[in-house]
């Protein structure tokens, strides 16, 4: 315990020494002295079996002397695989689950190491579930604490938006609900202002409508999102339907700071939105096995096809610049395959990023701060997915965790992270999500860190 508490304390508290030489060297060092201490203390042993004497329940104070000195030097290697553990080394699966499960230490206790801030490009804010994180390069990630926050209430729909917390494109701000709306947290001032009042409480006979955090516009001022109501139905039969409260349900899009709203149709399910107040956006066809991806002027109501007209596209990552996208287009049916495509959004053109694959095999591509770099996850059999940056493998998941996705810090630094559940009786209790800094050209692991989120 006391081997891996000081080797989490070296580990936090270290910014640019290589982590591979301060394990390797402690671990070194502990098991030369467990060698060093057993070796010198045998002349003290004696020389019998503890307890072989007339009296069966004797032992004399020389053999437990002995037995300390033996239980020791035990101690000291056992240390020594705590200190391992403790540095996070690429263990993989069963390191990160003896992290997850042994090893916790709650990320809201974790802060940024010294000289460390969380300017634009200098860290990332994670959102897991109704959690947000900000996570720097070294390592090390810090909780942010929303006020008031409706952290026990989480739901994410692919057409209206999350209700969990969205970081602006810029990382100055968060959205998040509370209370039902919609409200925005200044990181820098650290203070929280109200944003939408739309959403109304519902009771016993009528349903609550709230609303959900559809998107962020490219310079962070104003925010997309969608006024919804409650389910009506009860699905179990215990109670009667919900009346519905009288609303204007649908889009909004609301000034960050101004705090205004105003009412948008948006003829089709929101992917991203340009600087120039136009909408990507994929049709809402009647088809099943179509959706065709267009870009939406809504002031002269103009639409411009974009990309494939016969697969399916979804993961959309819009490039900081808004002139390209990486876009996973899927091919349903029997024939099924997908392949992440990039697209420019001023003439339609498509360029291969990854090869065609399987129908998921190719998830989650996302462009790096600068654009000038790509990350995706590539999945096979037995393996919830490999990082691939630039064409080339840098991380390999563990097998026993149930997702796998990268994000960029710097241009040189992704996160990967790795979601594992725990179950209690059955029922999906909570989740521990696995952190792993990475060196994006090599591949090396910085460090790794684990947060857990309670599910209600």
């Amino acid at each position: 315990m006391v081997g891996a508490l000081a080797a989490d304390l070296v580990h936090r508290s270290t910014t640019r020494v290589r982590p591979v030489l301060i394990y390797a060297a402690l671990t070194t060092f502990v098991l030369a002295w467990a060698a060093a201490w057993f070796l010198f203390q045998l002349n003290r042993m004696p020389p019998y079996v503890p307890g072989a004497t007339q009296d069966p329940t004797f032992a004399p104070p020389e053999a437990i002397a002995g037995l300390g000195v033996v239980a020791g030097a035990l101690v000291l290697p056992l240390s020594a695989i705590a200190c391992v553990l403790a540095f996070r080394i690429r263990g993989r699966a069963l390191g990160r689950a003896l992290l997850a499960a042994i090893l916790f230490v709650p990320a809201s206790h974790i802060g940024p190491r010294p000289n460390e801030s969380c300017t634009p490009g200098a860290c990332r804010l994670i959102t897991i579930r109704s959690a947000i994180w900000r996570v720097y390069p070294s390592g090390s990630a810090e909780r942010v604490d929303l006020p008031g926050a409706d952290t026990a209430r989480w739901s994410a729909d692919i057409a209206r938006g999350t209700t969990g917390p969205v970081a602006s494109p810029d990382q100055r701000f968060v959205a998040y609900i509370r209370a039902l709306d919609v409200w925005v947290y200044d990181l820098a001032a650290k203070t929280a202002h109200q944003v939408t009042r739309l959403a109304r409480p519902g009771n016993e006979t009528t349903a609550a409508t709230f609303v959900w955090i559809t998107g962020w516009s490219p310079a962070g001022t104003r925010l997309l999102v969608y006024l919804d109501h409650q389910e009506v139905e009860d699905p179990e039969g215990d109670r009667p339907n919900l009346a519905v409260q009288p609303a204007d349900f649908g889009h909004y899009t609301c000034e960050v700071k101004v705090r205004g709203c105003s009412k948008i149709v948006l003829p089709g399910t929101f992917r991203a939105w340009f600087a120039n107040d136009q909408y990507l956006l994929t049709s809402d066809d009647a088809v099943p096995m179509t959706r065709r991806l267009f870009r939406y002027d809504p002031e002269s109501r103009a639409s411009i096809p974009m990309g494939s007209e016969t697969d399916w596209p979804s993961q959309i990552d819009v490039a900081r610049s808004g002139d390209r996208a990486l876009v996973l287009f899927h091919q349903r049916g029997v024939d099924a395959h997908g392949q992440i495509l990039q697209l420019d959004l001023s003439t339609g053109a498509l360029a291969p990023v990854s090869p065609v694959g399987s129908f998921a095999e190719y998830q989650w591509a996302t462009y790096s701060p600068s654009t000038a770099r790509v990350a995706y996850v590539k999945r096979g059999r037995g393996s919830q997915g490999t990082i691939i940056v630039d064409g080339a493998l840098v991380y390999e998941c563990a097998s026993t965790v149930v997702m796998c996705r990268p994000f960029w810090i710097t241009d040189t630094v992704i996160a990967v992270q790795e979601g594992v559940v725990v179950l209690e009786q059955g029922l999906l209790r909570s989740q521990t999500t696995v952190l792993s800094i990475v060196d994006a050209g090599t591949g090396r692991v910085r460090a790794v860190d684990t947060v857990r989120v309670e599910r209600p």
